[in-house]
């Protein structure tokens, strides 16, 4: 679990067994499958984050996906744009898959 600031709030998220899934589940991306050709698109990476903070925050709303793209958009503004969101999502999953799997599947899933 990591606590991120976007512009002047703060926010728990989490990535898990369970927001892999779950982003699975309505995205159809596998990011165990660095195979696919399938590329994550911004939506995949909004729907991705707002699962982290789902399972960051249980009280955070699980339908509101645009309060999520909002919160996306103040950590970029807040941080390096983009290449913040990479690194911190790098760093999370690392922690889940190992830091060099994590790498080599963002690196695949983001060409």
């Amino acid at each position: 679990m990591k606590l991120i600031k976007a512009k002047e709030k703060e926010y728990l998220i989490k990535f898990d067994i369970n927001t892999l899934i779950d982003f699975q589940e309505l995205s159809g991306v596998d990011l165990m499958d660095t195979t696919s050709q399938k590329a994550m698109t911004l939506k995949d990476i909004r729907t991705l984050f707002h699962y982290a903070l789902c399972n960051g925050d249980k009280n955070y709303p699980k339908d509101d996906f645009k309060k999520s793209g909002e919160i996306l958009n103040d950590f970029c503004e807040s941080n390096d744009g983009m290449e913040s969101l990479t690194a911190l999502m790098t760093e999370e999953l690392g922690a889940l898959l190992g830091k060099q799997k994590s790498k080599e599947h963002l690196q695949a899933l983001t060409k």
